[in-house]
């Protein structure tokens, strides 16, 4: 399927529209490691961090979308092969960010007003 350029277009605004809304939510700074700026900001904050986990997984499912979508009648193997290693990645992408969001949501300790 060919895109048209409002199609295009489009999509185009909805990816920009999530980059920007994962740009303007506030994001911890303290700990060193990433994985201990998870886990902080988690704790702290678990609704933020599963629809920040949430965006991200729509994000990268759009940009599979965009991919699949816009992609040559006739590529060349080495294009093709790369254009599949992409959409397996981003692929990837959504289903880790959208499995985090789940696992958040999924905390019972989270759901009561003391929180996690």
């Amino acid at each position: 399927m060919r895109l048209t350029s409002s199609q295009n277009s489009l999509i185009q605004h909805v990816l920009d529209a999530i980059d920007q809304l994962l740009a303007e939510v506030e994001t911890p700074t303290e700990p060193a490691s990433r994985f201990d700026l998870e886990e902080v900001w988690y704790r702290a904050r678990p609704e933020q961090t599963a629809a920040l986990s949430s965006l991200a997984a729509a994000g990268a499912l759009m940009r599979v979308t965009h991919l699949l979508l816009s992609r040559p009648v006739s590529p060349s193997p080495e294009k093709r092969l790369q254009e599949w290693n992409d959409l397996s990645e981003l692929t990837k992408e959504a289903g880790r960010s959208a499995y985090r969001a789940a696992l958040i949501l999924a905390d019972p300790e989270c759901a009561v007003p003391s929180g996690c």
